[in-house]
């Protein structure tokens, strides 16, 4: 009668006791999120039991709007359990064939399956490249398995059912090395889901965990993340939310923890206006459409407190920031007041432009993720909407035709199924641009490819590791005639695409709609031009005032809608 509606959180595990009693050593695990070895034959027969119970009372309930599978889940490699190494072990025999076929891709000298040890016994030092790329493969292929029966199980029961997974900014494609093992894989997890879930973190200061850090006498130390350039941290919320709308452009993203205002050990108690306007209408700019704020405390209670740093959790919460709190709701409101705009914005006709996503790359080492996150970012301030494109992709789906540039980050381990699809639209006309100093060499399992496999790719463009406002002017020059393709160009005082300044022109309806929103640490002044390089002006949505072409006023973190003339 209220008009709320609830998303329903599952949390697993429960009494450790009754659980052991009729599944004994089906709590053991390394997990998050999931208290279960979820690899025992017990949690499905569980699973299943419980779901036949709850979804036919649940469903029926006109508040029930979702079902989140799990918060924040992931998977230590070291808590596999008896049950994950029979599962391995049969993975493998089904894989590979026979032990000589695994012992040829993994180059070892195993004498039958069942001697391949688990992996808290061979750390990742001790394995070949084969074998550290079925690990991590079968490691991310049981977690997905997991969530998928759970979602089947749930659609027995509801076919309608709305799911998703909470899972968090860092995992899969996050730039830190412990992201790779932690069981996450959001394209394998996409079939079961119907909303695309997380939760990301557009501080007003950057989280460390979100930002490259490479040694700094490291041949691409440069790919640093220097948030110098810009005013809050947007990168991981703008790059996870394009990653997952090219693996299913017509998902909608729900972030049910948004962090745009602090998080556990980040805590900033004078964000200052702006803040809320920017973050939000960056988000449903990349496909946001719904989100819950981390998070609204109470000074007093719960009575007693589950422990006692909970008390100070309210330090510089939004709670305690009443103009942040107002913000966030009249842009909320505004966005829905603008929703037909919004809508339209973020889902463009086309995306030009897309980045390789190379898993067995990103399994084997970091440079693939560090140089991924750069190209990113440079590219992204040119007004063409980014899209990726993953192995699995160009497999099963080839290159979209809306595609005319590639760019591939440092990857240098790329199936043999996917050279041949890059080589394929290279042909065909596509663009391809490297970005780094490593190139496609091997497969996933560390073979050179041949020399006739690799020769059409010797003369594409290469560029060297640069600081981000460097790399996109190096971008700029490549992708010029696209971007001269778009209605409106946004030029800095110098004439340069102005870095810092995300733009996205759609027409809607006959209308001319253009966002902007500065991204950079300072205020900017940029001019609106057409096709023939004539000024353009038209009237701010938004902040309710006539803009001139010739002159438009970015103030930090400031946003325009601007309908133009």
């Amino acid at each position: 009668a209220l008009g709320i509606k609830v998303d329903i959180m599952l949390r697993w595990g429960g009494n450790e006791t009754t659980l052991e009693k009729f599944w004994p050593g089906i709590t053991r695990h390394a997990n998050n999120g999931v208290p279960l070895d979820i690899d025992h034959p017990g949690t499905r027969e569980l699973i299943s039991q419980v779901m036949e119970e709850l979804i036919p009372v649940i469903r029926e309930e006109p508040a029930a709007l979702s079902w989140d599978l799990a918060n924040e889940p992931f998977f230590n490699m070291d808590g596999w359990t008896v049950h994950s190494m029979r599962a391995y072990q049969a993975w493998l025999a089904k894989r590979h064939g026979s032990i000589a076929s695994l012992n040829k891709a993994w180059s070892t000298n195993y004498e039958t399956f069942g001697q391949i040890p688990p992996p808290k016994d061979k750390p990742r030092q001790n394995c070949t490249i084969g074998e550290w790329y079925d690990r991590v493969t079968f490691h991310n292929q049981r977690t997905a398995s997991f969530f998928a029966f759970i979602a089947a199980e749930i659609r027995r029961h509801d076919p309608d059912a709305v799911i998703h997974i909470k899972g968090q900014d860092n995992n899969s494609l996050g730039p830190k090395s412990w992201a790779v093992t932690d069981g996450i894989d959001r394209e394998m997890m996409t079939p079961s889901i119907d909303l695309h879930g997380l939760d990301t973190r557009p501080l007003p200061v950057t989280e460390p965990r979100m930002a490259v850090v490479i040694d700094q006498d490291a041949d691409n130390a440069i790919l640093n993340y220097d948030d110098s350039h810009y005013g809050f941290h947007w990168l991981g919320q703008s790059f996870l939310y394009d990653y997952l709308t090219s693996l299913e452009p017509n998902r909608p993203v729900v972030d049910l923890e948004y962090h745009a205002f602090s998080i556990n050990p980040i805590r900033v108690p004078d964000i200052g206006p702006g803040h809320a306007r920017a973050t939000l209408w960056m988000a449903h700019l990349h496909g946001l459409v719904g989100n819950m704020v981390w998070y609204w405390h109470r000074r007093y209670g719960p009575d007693p407190f589950p422990a006692d740093y909970f008390k100070w959790w309210i330090y510089a919460s939004i709670s305690t920031q009443p103009i942040v709190a107002a913000e966030y709701f009249q842009t909320m409101m505004r966005l829905n007041m603008f929703a037909d705009e919004i809508t339209a914005l973020a889902n463009p006709p086309a995306r030009s432009i897309r980045l390789f996503v190379s898993k067995p790359s990103y399994i084997q080492n970091q440079d693939h993720i560090a140089a991924l996150h750069r190209a990113y970012e440079a590219v992204c301030f040119h007004g063409l909407p980014i899209g990726f494109v993953t192995e699995d992709i160009l497999i099963n789906s080839g290159i979209s035709d809306d595609t005319k540039m590639v760019i591939i980050p440092d990857a240098q381990y790329v199936s043999a199924q996917a050279l041949a699809v890059l080589r394929q639209a290279k042909s065909a006309g596509v663009q391809l641009l490297r970005v780094g100093q490593k190139s496609i060499t091997y497969d996933e399992y560390g073979f050179a490819h041949p020399d006739e496999a690799l020769a059409s790719l010797e003369d594409i463009p290469v560029l060297d590791y640069a600081s981000a406002p460097d790399l996109d002017m190096q971008i700029g020059s490549l992708i010029q005639p696209l971007a001269d393709q778009l209605p409106i160009a946004v030029k800095d005082s110098d004439g340069q695409s102005a870095f810092g300044v995300m733009r996205r022109y759609t027409n809607l309806d006959g209308r001319s709609i253009l966002l902007l929103v500065n991204l950079s640490a300072d205020a900017v002044d940029v001019r609106l031009t057409n096709r023939r390089g004539k000024a353009v002006s038209g009237y701010d949505l938004l902040n309710m005032e006539t803009v001139q072409g010739d002159a438009t006023h970015l103030p930090v973190k400031g946003v325009r809608l601007i309908e133009l003339y």
